[in-house]
C-alpha cells in the first residue's frame, strides 16, 4: 500500500492534484533566502518537472498471482486530497544595479555685472533770450514841416512833434517817426491825438507853455489829416482853425482873470476843507472801529483833527472835492482861468500870484490831491487802529501794529476811581481811570468809550477786578 499510495500521490503530483511530502512542505514553507543570481545553463529545473520525471521511474505493483483467492479488504477510506502548494515563482533575475549617475557639477555662479554708472543729466539748454520784436525805423525829423509842443505817454513828458507832407516825427524819451504811408489812423479822443501803425499806438496832448490844452487836440488832429493826404498848406483852413483857436485861449483866459473867479475858488475849497478836517479822523475811526459785542468795552483813541496825518488827508479830501464843484459849476471858464494862471498869463505881485496859482492847481490838478489823500489815509491807518478793550478776561491794548498788542490780567489792576468829566463827551458826568501796578494807565477822559456809558464801566470794572482778586486768593 506503501508503494501504491506512494506511486498514486506521484500521479496525483504529476497531475497537479496530490500534495508534495511533508519534507517538501516544510522545505517549501521555510524562508529561502535570496540566493545569487545563477546562469541559466546551470539552473535546476523547475518542481513540476521533477515529480513528472520521478513517476514515469515508477514501478508498478506486480500483479496477484492467480488461483489465490485475495482476501475482500475493506473499502480504503476516503483520502482527503491536500491543495497542491502553489509553485515557486520562476527566478527573476534582477538587473545589476545601474552605475550611480556622474553627479552634475553645478557651474560656478556668473559674477555680477559691473553697475553702469548713470550718465549725468545733460545740462539744460540755455534759455532763449526773447529777442525783442525790431523796433520801428525812425522816419527822420523833418526840418521845414510845422512843429507843436505835446506831451507823450504816462506819466505826461513834453516832447516836440514834427510833420509835413511826408511823414511825422515826435522827439522826446521815446523818439516815435514814420512815413505816412505807415500810419493806418489820425483821430481826436478824449482830448488827445492818437496815431496808430501797425505795430505802434502813440496818444498826444497839445501843450501851450507847458500846460494841456484839450480844445486844441481836434483842430491838430484835422491839420493831421490833412497832411497825411498829401498837401501841407500853412494858410489852408486846417492850419488856420488851429492858429485862430490857439490865439483864442488868451482872449478867454482875459474875459475870466478876474477877482470873482480866484474868490469863489477859495471860498468853496475853505467850506470844504472845514468839513474835511473835522470829519476824516471820524471817518477813518468808523472805517477801523471793531464790533463791540455785549458785555465788552472798548476804549478808542481817535486822531486829533489837528494831527498833521489827519489834517493832510483832509485837505487833500477838499481839494478833490472843490475841483469837482468847480467843475460842474463853472465849466469850461474855470477851467480856461486856471490853465491861464498856471501859464503864467497873469501879471501881479509875487504873493497874490502864489495864491492864484494855488487854487489854479486845486482846480487843474486832482489827481495831485488824490494822491495825497491816499497817502495820509495809509500813514493815518495805523494810529486809528489803536484801542484798549475791556472784558472779563482782562485788558487787550490793540497798538499801531499787530507784534505791539499787549494783554493785561485784573489781577495787574492797582486801582479803578472815577473823576469829574465835561457832560458833552460823558453824559454820567465822570470819567474811568484804570492804573496798573507798573504805573501804565488807562482813561476815557477826551476818549470814546463803546459799549456803555461811563457809570456802567465803572461798575463792571470794579466787579471784574474783585472777581480776579478773589480768584487769586483761592
Amino acid at each position: 500500500m506503501t508503494d501504491a499510495n506512494e506511486a498514486i500521490d506521484l500521479r496525483l503530483l504529476a497531475l497537479g492534484l496530490g500534495a508534495p511530502e511533508p519534507a517538501t512542505q516544510q522545505t517549501a514553507a521555510a524562508p529561502v533566502a535570496p540566493e545569487p543570481p545563477v546562469p541559466e545553463a546551470a539552473r535546476p529545473e523547475p518542481a513540476a518537472a521533477a515529480y513528472a520525471a520521478a513517476a514515469a521511474r515508477t514501478v508498478p505493483a506486480p500483479p496477484a498471482a492467480s488461483g489465490v483467492a485475495q482476501p475482500v479488504n475493506a473499502p480504503p477510506a476516503p483520502r482527503t486530497v491536500e491543495p497542491a502548494t502553489a509553485q515557486p515563482a520562476p527566478w527573476i533575475v534582477e538587473p545589476a544595479s545601474a552605475p550611480p549617475a556622474p553627479r552634475i557639477v553645478q557651474p560656478a555662479p556668473a559674477p555680477p555685472a559691473p553697475r553702469v554708472a548713470k550718465p549725468a543729466p545733460a545740462p539744460p539748454a540755455p534759455r532763449a533770450a526773447k529777442v525783442a520784436p525790431a523796433p520801428e525805423p525812425i522816419f527822420p525829423e523833418r526840418t521845414n514841416g510845422i512843429t507843436v509842443e505835446v506831451f507823450m505817454g504816462f506819466p505826461a513828458r513834453p516832447a516836440v512833434l514834427t510833420f509835413d507832407a511826408f511823414g511825422v516825427h515826435v522827439t522826446g524819451k521815446e523818439p516815435f517817426g514814420v512815413p505816412w504811408t505807415a500810419v493806418t489812423d489820425v483821430r481826436e479822443q478824449r482830448g488827445h491825438v492818437v496815431i496808430k501803425t501797425a505795430k505802434r499806438r502813440v496818444a498826444l496832448a497839445v501843450a501851450i507853455d507847458g500846460i494841456t490844452e484839450p480844445g486844441l487836440a481836434g483842430p491838430l488832429a484835422r491839420l493831421l489829416a490833412e497832411a497825411r493826404g498829401g498837401t501841407q498848406d500853412r494858410s489852408g483852413t486846417a492850419a488856420l482853425d488851429f492858429r485862430n483857436a490857439s490865439d483864442r485861449l488868451h482872449d478867454e483866459f482875459a474875459d475870466e482873470d478876474d477877482v470873482f473867479t480866484p474868490a469863489m475858488v477859495a471860498v468853496v475849497f475853505l467850506a470844504c476843507a472845514a468839513a474835511g478836517v473835522m470829519l476824516v479822523p471820524h471817518l477813518l475811526a468808523l472805517g477801523t472801529a471793531p464790533s463791540v459785542p455785549s458785555g465788552i468795552f472798548v476804549l478808542d483813541s481817535r486822531l486829533s483833527p489837528f494831527d498833521p496825518r489827519s489834517l493832510a488827508t483832509g485837505l487833500a479830501a477838499a481839494a478833490m472835492l472843490s475841483s469837482l464843484i468847480l467843475r460842474v459849476a463853472g465849466g469850461k471858464h474855470t477851467l480856461a482861468w486856471a490853465r491861464g494862471t498856471l501859464r503864467g498869463w497873469h501879471r501881479d505881485r509875487p504873493a497874490a500870484l502864489m495864491a492864484r496859482r494855488l487854487l489854479a492847481m486845486i482846480v487843474h490838478r486832482p489827481a495831485i490831491s488824490a494822491a495825497v489823500l491816499l497817502l495820509g489815509a495809509a500813514l493815518a491807518l495805523p494810529s486809528a487802529r489803536t484801542v484798549v478793550v475791556f472784558d472779563g478776561s482782562g485788558v487787550r491794548v490793540v497798538r499801531e501794529l499787530p507784534f505791539l498788542d499787549d494783554e493785561r490780567s485784573w489781577r495787574a489792576v492797582a486801582d479803578i476811581s472815577a473823576i469829574p468829566a465835561p457832560l458833552d463827551r460823558h453824559p454820567s458826568g465822570v470819567a474811568v481811570v484804570v492804573r496798573f501796578d507798573d504805573g501804565a494807565s488807562f482813561t476815557t477822559l477826551g476818549h470814546y468809550l463803546h459799549g456803555g456809558t461811563d457809570k456802567q464801566f465803572f461798575d463792571v470794572a470794579r466787579t471784574w477786578r474783585d472777581a480776579a482778586a478773589g480768584s487769586g486768593r483761592n
